[in-house]
Formats: structure tokens, C-alpha cells, sequence
């Protein structure tokens, strides 16, 4: 494991697409950012919010050691989600049930960070109040943030971007070679047409069409596509879609008030084929960026046979953009024109369902994979798809019937071990409010979200979820979860003894079903957990053993990386402090993999710990303020870590500041909590 810090904090992609012109509003938004705290950057549709705030957050970079950190908003629906998406954007984690906006402000404070709230005006709401919070909180900290309208939020400053300046009427080579929107359109032309030129010949027609556009980047970006099947005097004299031509009714609000974006678009869906078109409507289902093999599953259907050839059509034509990772997304306003001919032609309810099933899907696919071979990559899966999880879950919400119990039950792994136990609590509980039909689908929910609240700490949910359980007695599945939550309560809060018994025989009795398999896994590994808190070593040893050999059979990684957990606290506690540092540095590389702060950060305290006793104090004040971010304020600390592992943490702060002294002690400590790594 190599722990040492390298990453620069953020997530700013490094490869940013070319840039032409907006040097002035550049510079305007970069003052506005060294004198406020809110920036909020507006304009209409197309004119190049987001790619400016970008470039923006680029140049301004050096001034925020603790990162700029891209939050994409514009798939969300619910502005009561906004905090969950920027604490996930951030990587902020904890365990509790403390609303995100306190884990946000309190994570921030003392950190200098730009945090770009992208495409924000269908959530104004949610987006001025976590604004209005994260400035109270952290004088270091900057929102900038990009959208149609303002927020309207106490000390907010606005810039407002106006299409890029014309060319003059009358045609000048001169005047043109400086003009912004000409050279955007030759630059985007060469992409299709790598010998493009202005020349005096065609210098009319591309004075022409610039300024018909209006100078707005997304319809010169859209028209210049067209010249992989067109002229550009061909476009020049195209005549413009008009708003009562072939155009979806519902757009007209949309795209208003710029005439340009409307043409450019009209243009490019004029040139598609009945399948590309037929595509780009269905396509707008997606919550966010999409694989070929997603569009296939949802988009296949009717008229559309051959997905890859209409999207490769689509790319063709700038419509749709190709990520570097291989994914297509949809710029925005061609997202809502897609739309609205969706809703034109009376899919949109088919198109849910079809997304939803896809993903209903692939949990079942991962259902028995929990427990197994595939539990990493299943989790990095959902984990990259979280935005088209969340949507197809809010899709099975909104109609009656089991399915929301099903998807959000067959997901428990992904809710109960890794970054996602908020969203998780939501979406398990909800699922269960809304159907109340008894049967192993609803015990499964209840046993997934008691799970997670058992390491939230939270006693009224537990009981509820404990209570759901055994109201389906004398199921077997339904009898033993109902004990696994109400005996990891006990070993969590304190009580171990009282846990012995029933978590003995969880751990000893067969299992016939996935849930009885892997109630018997995680009993494991709270009784391994109350063995160590009892001081009964040679039994914690050998069950940590035991649970290592059963999971490298497996495959898996996070029950063998709690057994390397139990054996790196019993070699800690004995003296052993090189086998205590190796342990949990395997353990460490298990959890990662599974993004699993919480034990990564219970890992990280033991190789601290180590380190210092084996003469390295510099090393571990790092990764003891490392494993702090990774804990957040608390992060349930308090129910997942053995006293005499908190002792001992404690111990080693105060041994280390004496060693080192205390300032150096706080500049170390300060490294590892303002870094990047893991």
C-alpha cells in the first residue's frame, strides 16, 4: 500500500475542450471570484456557461490548494439533492444521519476550494441554500456557479455572458480574422473538414451564417458540423426553422430567446435520419453520460434497429458528444429539444420503464455477485451509474407495486459498504413506505437498511426495521435477520456481551438463500469485532482466519479484508506492530477498492499507530489526519472502533506532538487532512 499523498485535490478534468475567445468575461469572472464568494455565471441557452466557468475554474486553480471540484447538476430533479450530490462530488463521507449541508459546511471549513455548481436553474432552491451555507461556513471556499437565471442569494455577483461578437455586415478578411465567432466556426469546421478556410471567396457566406446564428457557440458549433454534408453557402442560405415549422411545441419556452440556437438545431435534426432522430429523443431519458450498451438496452425498439450506427450518426453531427471514456452525453438545449419530441410522440412513460428495467437488471445480475468474484467490479459498476440508479429508482417510486422494494433490496452491498449508506437510507426507506405488501422482498429491504443504520447508530430505525422482520416469522431468512440487526446493534453500541450468543449461533447455522448467506458473513464479522472488544484473542484470531480463507475462495474483498482487520487489532494490542501495520494495509487495500472510508480510515489509524511505535512519528501524523477526512467530524466512529483502539489513537496523537512537537505535529496532520489521497 502506498500511502503517501501525491494527488492534487479536485476533480477538474485535465483535458478541457478548446477554447475561443471570452477573454474579457474570463477576466471579469476571475475578479468576481477573488472579491465574492458567489459568482453565479447566466446567460441563455448555448451561449457557453459551463465550458467558461471551466476555463475559469482552470485558470483560477492555483489559488485553491484544496481543489475545484465539478458538481454537474443538470440531470437532477429534486433541489433537496443538491447537498447529496456535492458531499458525493467531494467525497465527503460519513456514516451518520446528520444532514449533508452540516457535513458540508463542517468538512469545509478552514479549506480553500472553488466548487463549480453546474446548470443550477431548475434548482435555484437547493442550490441558494447550500450556497448561502457553504460561504457562512468557509471564508477560503468560492461557489461558482453556471445556470439561466441568477440565484438570488445574499452576496451574490453576476456575470452575464452575451453571445461572441460578429463579424461586421460587410464582409472584411481583416476585421474577421479577430472576430471570436469566426474563429470558432473555422475552428470547429477543421474538426469536419481538417482544410477549412475563411477565404475571400467564402468570406460573405460565413459573415453570413455567423451572424444569423447570433454568435451563440452551440448553434456556430451545431452549424459548423453541418459541413461534412453541406457548403457553408449552402448553409448561409438555408432557410431558418421557424417556431410554428416541424418543431416539438414544448421546445419553443426552452430555447427562447435566441433565434440562432433554435435554427442551428432545427438544422442539424433536419439532417438527421428518422433513426438518428428517433435516437436523440429516446436518448434523453439518460440522467447523464451513456455506453453504446446502455442505449442499446433502453433506445432498441419499433422503427430504431441499429442504435450504433444512428449514434454514430448523431456524433457525426455534433449532436451527440463522445467523452473521452467512451460515454455520449447531450448538451443541454439538445437534450430538452430531444425531449420534447419524446413527449411528442408519446414515449416518455415507455422510455422510463425501458431505463428502469435496465437497471433492475443489472441489480439482479449483481444480487448473488455480493458475496463473490465479481463484488468489486459490480460495485465500481454501480457506483459510475449511480445517476441512472438514482433515476430508475425515483422511477419505480412514482408507480405503484414492488419494484422499488426489489431494486433498492437487491443493491444492499452497494448501500451497506461503500460511499453511498445516505442515498441508501433514502431510497431503502422510501421503498418500504410506499408498498407495504408482505413477502421476502420487503424483509430483504428492511434487513439492507437495517444494516445500514446499524452503523449509523440510529435506535428508533433499527427497532422499526427489527420489528419489519419479525413480522414475518417463522420465516427463516426473515428470523435471522430480524437477530443480525438487534445483535450488531448490541455489539456496536457497547454491548458485546449481550451479542455473544445470538451472533454465535448466526455464525454456525447454514444458509439457504443470499440473505441467510450473507447475514451469516457479516455476523462473522461483528462477532470477530465483540472477540477483540472482550479481549478474547485466540477467538478473534481464528475466526479472522477462518473469514480470510472463506473470501479469498470467494473472490471477494470486503469480509477478507476485515478478517486482515481483526488480525492487524489483535497484533496491534499484543505488540506485534509490524504484523499490525501489514494487516491493515492489506485490509486497506480490500476496502478501497470497495471505497469504503470508514474501515479505510479504521486501517489507516492501526498503520499510524505502528509507524510511530516503530519509530516513524512524521509519517503518522499524516495518515492520522488522512484518516480524519476519511472519518469526517465523527462518522460513527464511535459504534465501529474497539475502545482500546481509540485509546490507543489517542495516545499516539499525544505521543507523536511530544516526539515532533506540536507544530510540526499540526502541519503533518493538516497535510494528510487536506489531501487528496486515498
Amino acid at each position: 500500500m502506498d500511502t503517501t499523498p501525491q494527488r492534487r485535490p479536485g476533480n477538474l478534468p485535465g483535458d478541457l475542450p478548446s477554447f475561443v475567445g471570452r477573454d474579457v468575461e474570463l477576466a471579469e469572472i476571475d475578479r468576481a471570484l477573488r472579491l465574492h464568494r458567489l459568482v453565479t455565471v447566466t446567460g441563455v441557452a448555448g451561449v457557453g456557461k459551463s465550458r467558461t466557468a471551466l476555463r475559469a475554474a482552470e485558470r483560477a486553480a492555483g489559488r485553491f490548494p484544496d481543489g475545484v471540484w465539478i458538481v454537474a447538476l443538470s440531470r437532477l430533479v429534486d433541489p433537496a439533492h443538491v447537498p447529496q450530490a456535492v458531499a458525493l462530488a467531494l467525497r465527503v463521507r460519513d456514516q451518520t444521519a446528520r444532514p449533508e449541508t452540516d457535513l458540508l459546511a463542517e468538512y469545509l471549513a478552514g479549506r480553500r476550494c472553488l466548487i463549480v455548481l453546474d446548470t443550477c436553474e431548475h434548482l435555484v432552491s437547493g442550490c441558494a441554500a447550500l450556497a448561502r451555507t457553504i460561504t457562512a461556513a468557509s471564508a477560503g471556499t468560492r461557489v461558482l456557479v453556471t445556470g439561466r437565471r441568477r440565484l438570488g442569494a445574499p452576496g451574490e455577483e453576476v456575470v452575464e455572458l452575451a453571445p461572441l461578437p460578429l463579424p461586421p455586415e460587410t464582409p472584411d478578411l481583416d476585421a474577421m480574422a479577430g472576430c471570436p465567432s469566426v474563429a470558432l466556426f473555422a475552428e470547429r469546421a477543421r474538426e469536419h473538414v481538417p482544410d477549412f478556410a475563411v477565404t475571400p471567396a467564402g468570406a460573405a457566406a460565413v459573415t453570413a451564417l455567423c451572424r444569423r446564428l447570433g454568435g451563440l457557440p452551440l448553434a456556430i458549433e451545431l452549424a459548423a458540423a453541418q459541413l461534412a454534408h453541406r457548403t457553408v453557402e449552402d448553409l448561409a442560405e438555408h432557410p431558418g426553422i421557424r417556431p410554428d415549422g416541424p418543431v416539438p411545441r414544448r421546445t419553443a419556452p426552452v430555447l427562447a430567446p435566441h433565434g440562432g440556437l433554435w435554427t442551428a438545431i432545427g438544422w442539424s435534426h433536419e439532417l438527421c435520419t428518422p433513426a438518428e432522430r428517433l435516437l436523440w429523443a429516446r436518448v434523453t431519458v439518460f440522467a447523464g453520460a451513456f455506453t453504446l450498451e446502455a442505449a442499446e438496452d433502453v433506445c432498441t425498439g419499433g422503427p430504431l434497429t441499429d442504435v450504433e450506427g444512428a449514434l454514430e450518426g448523431l456524433v457525426d453531427k455534433s449532436v451527440l458528444l463522445r467523452r473521452p471514456d467512451g460515454r455520449h452525453r447531450l448538451p443541454g438545449a439538445l437534450r430538452d429539444y430531444g425531449a420534447s419530441w419524446l413527449a411528442e410522440l408519446g414515449e416518455e412513460r415507455d422510455a422510463r420503464r425501458r431505463h428502469r428495467d435496465r437497471y433492475l437488471e443489472m441489480a439482479r445480475d449483481a444480487y448473488p455477485e455480493w458475496t463473490g468474484a465479481g463484488q468489486a467490479d459490480w460495485y465500481r459498476w454501480f457506483a459510475s451509474e449511480f445517476a441512472e440508479v438514482r433515476k430508475a429508482l425515483e422511477t419505480s417510486l412514482a408507480e405503484p407495486g414492488p419494484v422499488a422494494l426489489e431494486l433498492a433490496g437487491a443493491l444492499w452491498f452497494f448501500w451497506v459498504s461503500c460511499d453511498f449508506e445516505r442515498a441508501g437510507r433514502e431510497f431503502l426507506g422510501r421503498a418500504l413506505a410506499q408498498d407495504d405488501g408482505p413477502g421476502p422482498l420487503r424483509v430483504r429491504a428492511a434487513w439492507a437498511l437495517g444494516s445500514v443504520l446499524n452503523f449509523q447508530g440510529d435506535a428508533a430505525g433499527i427497532e422499526r426495521c427489527v420489528a419489519e422482520c419479525r413480522a414475518a416469522a417463522p420465516d427463516p431468512t426473515a428470523v435471522r435477520a430480524a437477530d443480525y440487526i438487534e445483535a450488531a446493534d448490541l455489539a456496536l453500541s457497547g454491548r458485546p456481551e449481550r451479542a455473544l450468543e445470538p451472533l454465535l449461533r448466526l455464525a454456525a447455522e447454514p444458509w439457504d438463500d443470499p440473505v441467510q448467506e450473507a447475514t451469516w458473513m457479516l455476523a462473522r464479522g461483528i462477532l470477530a469485532f465483540a472477540h477483540v472488544v472482550m479481549g478474547d484473542y485466540p477467538a478473534a484470531t481464528a475466526l479472522a482466519a477462518d473469514m480470510r480463507r472463506d473470501g479469498e475462495s470467494r473472490g471477494e474483498h470486503r469480509f477478507r479484508g476485515y478478517g486482515h482487520y481483526i488480525h492487524a487489532l489483535v497484533a496491534l494490542f499484543s505488540g506485534d506492530h509490524g504484523a499490525a501495520a501489514g494487516h491493515a494495509a492489506d485490509a486497506f487495500d480490500s476496502f478501497k477498492l470497495l471505497g469504503d472510508a470508514s474501515n479505510m480510515a479504521l486501517n489507516l489509524e492501526v498503520i499510524a499507530i505502528a509507524d510511530h511505535l516503530d519509530g516513524a512519528p512524521e509519517r503518522a501524523a499524516v495518515l492520522l489526519g488522512v484518516s480524519t477526512r476519511l472519518w469526517g467530524r465523527d462518522g460513527g466512529r464511535a459504534r465501529r472502533t474497539a475502545p482500546r483502539l481509540a485509546d490507543a489513537r489517542r495516545a499516539c496523537e499525544r505521543s507523536v506532538a511530544a516526539a515532533i512537537g506540536e507544530e510540526q505535529m499540526a502541519t503533518l496532520f493538516r497535510t494528510g487532512l487536506h489531501s487528496a489521497w486515498p
